[in-house]
């Protein structure tokens, strides 16, 4: 078996199996059957967890920087109906080529061993070889990405077996057509959204929609947990996007400004410094271009001289304990909001933002231009002039629930119309 081929502009799904080239429209009849399909599965997975006195809960991962369900595993962990469990599986993408600049499933492995979680595997490193969601006993399967799934992980094959889930791993701020997938989400028994914008964009652009709730983002819950430190030093942290390519959301600013933030760093080691990339980023820059191999590793080493490199998908405790983010990064626009500091934003004239990003992005340091960046960076980090603090935390609202963690509620709707 073969993946699923992604492509967001064609009109119909093209999958492999045995060899065979499958082209399936998406059109009103095709939407019928997957309808139909999926509320068949449903009843019977019902009816099986009905009888269980242990409902497994799986995670799906395949790169511990994008996890974001760690509030939903907490509160799974605390029932004693669940067992949560962590499956670990490789990008299909590292599967299948020799060479890749993505992590390896022992950085994966290390990440949720170090918290103490519950952990299997759903790939056999010795073989070669995934392990079909059919023969890991789960009952409940929380997709971490819709990207790089081997067809017995996907949706199409695993929502036989159990009830599948999603909420994306960011914030949601921009209309872009993967925001959801025919070939994903669609096949999904429950997609959870993080704002009204997001539910109103894919009903505009999709028909037949079942299965979206709108609970708000699942990872913005470790707030509710995060303290503020004393510190001697103010942290600055940069964090730049890897979709430079046509056709991706094309927010990536590094080409123009990446060696001048870094130089700005070098010079001001009176701040404490976090360098912070997209998991695609370093993959990203050698594939289009911007920089070799060699180059982008020597840039890296240069932020490990004056500061830290983080990867860690466990990242709001920074955000909380930082004082000013630098960044190109849509979803952190949102998840950055709740720390109450400011956020010197890299604009890119790509950008077409949904309208929940357009009520408190103004709040915001706007930079489209190495003049703008150099007279915000002198304002707003060494002067510590930041103006727009109180505009800003009247926004808050919009995007975080002080009163109720996410991870309720969407055990709530799992509880109420599954089990």
């Amino acid at each position: 078996m073969s993946l699923i081929k992604y492509n967001f502009e064609s009109k119909h799904i093209n999958f492999r199996i045995f060899g065979i080239l499958f082209h399936i429209p998406y059109n009103s009849f095709y939407l019928y059957i997957v309808k139909k399909i999926l509320k068949k599965r449903l009843s019977r997975k019902m009816e099986t967890i009905k009888n269980k006195q242990k409902i497994r809960v799986g995670f799906l991962v395949s790169e511990q920087s994008k996890w974001g369900y760690q509030s939903i595993y907490d509160e799974l962990a605390s029932d004693s109906r669940f067992e949560p469990v962590i499956l670990i599986t490789k990008l299909y993408l590292e599967h299948s080529q020799k060479t890749t600049f993505y992590k390896k499933m022992t950085d994966c492995i290390d990440f949720f061993r170090n918290k103490k979680m519950n952990i299997e595997l759903a790939y056999d490193e010795e073989k070669h070889k995934y392990i079909p969601i059919k023969d890991l006993n789960i009952d409940i399967l929380f997709y971490q990405q819709p990207w790089e799934l081997d067809i017995s992980q996907h949706p199409i094959v695993a929502s036989k077996y159990a009830i599948t889930c999603y909420s994306a791993y960011g914030f949601d701020l921009v209309e872009f057509d993967a925001v959801y997938l025919e070939c994903f989400h669609r096949w999904l028994d429950l997609y959870f959204t993080p704002s009204k914008s997001t539910f109103d964009y894919i009903n505009k652009q999709k028909t037949q929609i079942e299965n979206v709730r709108i609970v708000g983002a699942p990872r913005l819950d470790d707030y509710h947990n995060t303290k503020k430190r004393k510190k001697q030093k103010k942290t600055i942290i940069y964090a730049p996007h890897h979709s430079f390519e046509k056709g991706s959301l094309r927010l990536a600013t590094f080409s123009y400004n990446g060696k001048q933030i870094l130089d700005f760093a070098k010079k001001h080691t009176e701040f404490d410094w976090v360098f912070k990339p997209h998991p695609r980023f370093k993959y990203s820059v050698i594939k289009n271009n911007i920089m070799s191999e060699k180059e982008i590793d020597k840039y890296y080493y240069e932020w490990e001289k004056i500061g830290e490199i983080k990867d860690s998908g466990d990242y709001i405790d920074l955000f909380q304990n930082s004082d000013a983010l630098i960044t190109d990064c849509c979803a952190f626009l949102a998840e950055y909001l709740p720390s109450k500091h400011p956020v010197l934003h890299l604009v890119s004239s790509y950008a077409k933002f949904n309208s929940t990003a357009k009520e408190f992005i103004d709040s915001y340091y706007s930079i489209h231009n190495l003049e703008e960046m150099n007279n915000v960076f002198s304002d707003v980090l060494l002067n510590d002039n930041d103006y727009k603090k109180k505009e800003r935390l009247n926004k808050i609202s919009l995007i975080f629930d002080q009163k109720e963690k996410t991870a309720f509620k969407i055990i709530k709707i799992l509880k109420k119309d599954f089990l």
